[in-house]
């Protein structure tokens, strides 16, 4: 059966497209698991739930002369998806960073709470001299 028959024979949510439920539907002898490998190697991104079924059945050709080719899809995908993720929590801890240096810096600039850490912290100039700190006043010019 080719991707465009599966997409007429189980239509899913979104018209024009292969479904991943579908492809389960017309692969009910095949384990879901090993359906879903060979649908996140059929395209990049992350939704992985549908693709244009005259792209999947170009792949799908592609895969019947080269299986190594869609070993090679399925680990580029991981890895994509592997590298946004640490990107995204690199940019956030960076972002983390400055707001809270910013925070501190810009509220409480002569607090010395962070000088000599851990001890700083419990200590005259920790937490408990914080609020001393405070700019809460506009300067007098």
């Amino acid at each position: 059966m080719t991707a465009t028959e599966i997409e007429e024979t189980y239509p899913g949510m979104y018209q024009g497209y292969l479904q991943f439920e579908s492809m389960v539907e017309a692969n009910a002898d095949v384990s879901p698991m090993a359906v879903r490998a060979v649908f996140d190697s059929l395209s990049l991104g992350i939704n992985k739930n549908q693709i244009r079924p005259a792209k999947a059945e170009r792949i799908l050709a592609m895969y019947r002369n080269d299986l190594e080719e869609m070993k090679k899809n399925l680990q580029l995908g991981k890895a994509l998806g592997v590298s946004a993720f640490v990107i995204l929590l690199g940019l956030l801890g960076v972002a983390d960073y400055f707001a809270l240096y910013h925070l501190l810096r810009g509220w409480f600039p002569d607090w010395q709470g962070l000088s000599e850490l851990p001890s700083s912290l419990f200590d005259d100039r920790g937490f408990s001299n914080l609020m001393n700190c405070f700019v809460n006043d506009i300067p007098d010019m």
